[in-house]
């Protein structure tokens, strides 16, 4: 991690043997964190199962042991994910619903926990594709309907893309 203040004194010696000094402290930290992007990945709208890559880290100089807070930022206005690890590696895989389909730029960021708060972050992009709304359910209750009467119908349908807009088209025959 980082090294506890060093005491360093400069020492300035003039030509007639004068010394004048000065003393202070030096802090030594490690090298920033240094996170590897993943390749573009893909989703399905609305799909509780999707989950992306995250990708590797490392931090030369800072072992295991200590915090890296990392955040996720999905890239479709929902609230940063945030996270802690203690081991340096893989991120793993994170899940995420989109809610429509669209490209999404996915941004990762780790930080250390030394004072100086060293950090990296990559992106990658996230490809939402759209679903088809599932098989519509229509009951028209009493089948039977008078010329001149009005039928009604009720049914129902979903759509894993909760922002998609929908048109019934109904063909009587």
């Amino acid at each position: 991690g980082f090294t506890a203040p060093y005491t360093v004194t400069v020492s300035v010696t003039d030509k007639d043997s004068e010394v004048g000094s000065r003393t202070f402290d030096v802090s030594v930290f490690p090298p920033n964190p240094t996170l590897t992007a993943p390749a573009d990945q893909w989703a399905n709208e609305g799909d509780l199962e999707s989950s992306s890559h995250l990708g590797p880290f490392t931090e030369s100089g800072l072992p295991n042991g200590h915090t890296w807070t990392v955040s996720v930022d999905w890239g479709d206005q929902s609230p940063e994910e945030t996270f802690t690890t203690t081991v340096q590696g893989d991120l793993g895989y994170r899940s995420h619903t989109y809610a429509d389909n669209g490209l999404y730029l996915v941004t990762v960021r780790v930080m250390d926990d030394t004072p100086f708060h060293g950090s990296d972050e990559k992106s990658f992009y996230v490809t939402a594709h759209n679903v088809a709304p599932s098989a519509l359910v229509l009951s028209l209750g009493d089948a039977t309907v008078n010329m001149g009467e009005t039928a009604t119908l009720t049914g129902s349908f979903f759509d894993p893309g909760v922002r998609d807009t929908h048109t019934l088209l109904m063909n009587w025959g």
